[in-house]
């Protein structure tokens, strides 16, 4: 029988966020070389002032107790933003974010959005959050550099 759970993380454990930032995104960031907005360069001090914020939330995502990611909430009333989400680079490929998208969503039954954000450019994030049922905003794109757009998704 598979266990999954979500583990709160505390101040004292930003650090290993930190480290599973830099596990997950350093592919995207070698391919983007997104300075400004990439969470692999994310410092201990910009994850401490976002963990601070009283409506920020992290979470480990474990499996079987493994740890197999994290995801961090951005909670409004009736709302919640994830921002971000990561699979670690050994579990990727194996349906774990999806059941974690499942999961969580099922944690907040009153949430009457969520939101989340992706780089257009890459196919499986976009499929990912299609097949987890959000739909694509229209017309909202960000341009961050040429050839790396943010595109917006809701549920």
């Amino acid at each position: 029988m598979t266990e999954v759970k979500f583990e709160a993380v505390t101040s004292d454990r930003l650090y290993i966020i930190q480290q599973m930032y830099r596990l997950a995104f350093k592919p995207l960031y070698e391919k983007y070389q997104d300075a400004d907005t990439s969470p692999y360069l994310e410092t201990l001090e910009a994850l401490e002032y976002k963990f601070k914020q009283p409506n920020s939330s992290y979470y480990i995502f474990k499996v079987n107790n493994q740890t197999i990611g994290m995801i961090r909430l951005i909670t409004k009333p009736q709302t919640i933003k994830i921002s971000p989400l990561l699979i670690l680079p050994n579990f990727q490929g194996n349906g774990y974010a999806q059941l974690m998208l499942s999961k969580i969503l099922q944690m907040f039954p009153t949430t009457t959005s969520w939101q989340v954000d992706t780089i257009e450019e890459e196919p499986k994030l976009m499929h990912l959050y299609r097949k987890c049922g959000f739909k694509q905003i229209p017309n909202r794109r960000t341009k961050l550099k040429d050839g790396m757009h943010i595109i917006y998704f809701t549920k």
